[in-house]
């Protein structure tokens, strides 16, 4: 495990992306385009897809206003605002909040593996 999560890590020479990463997350993606649409259809299928893609964007999201409200509050400058560095990210990651809950509340069959599916995918 230890030298999988190691060979993930491992960058581009030249250009320094993670190629090994994103050659994994290609391979399980176009893995996932191919074969989910042999129980549930093209378009359930899609809606699937697409319902983890719309939970992904609500978690990165919010992630990304927590880590800014961190940034901003190490890097004080001049231009720090309480209201525009803490309370707006807090309020718009409170308003996502009722997105996660009804996709993982709600979801009706043949819909159910979607929040169920990003969840392996984020482990």
């Amino acid at each position: 495990m230890v030298y999988f999560l190691k060979w993930l890590a491992k960058t581009h020479p030249k250009y320094k992306t993670p190629y090994h990463a994103i050659l994994t997350v290609t391979i399980i993606a176009l893995l996932i385009s191919v074969v989910l649409p042999i129980p549930f259809g093209p378009f359930n299928a899609a809606i699937i897809t697409g319902d983890m893609a719309g939970i992904g964007l609500v978690l990165i999201h919010s992630m990304s206003n927590i880590a800014y409200i961190n940034f901003a509050r190490k890097t004080k400058d001049e231009k720090y605002s309480i209201f525009l560095d803490i309370i707006v990210p807090i309020i718009s990651t409170i308003s996502l909040l009722p997105l996660l809950i009804l996709a993982f509340d709600m979801t009706p069959w043949p819909y159910l593996p979607a929040p169920l599916m990003t969840v392996l995918w984020i482990i």
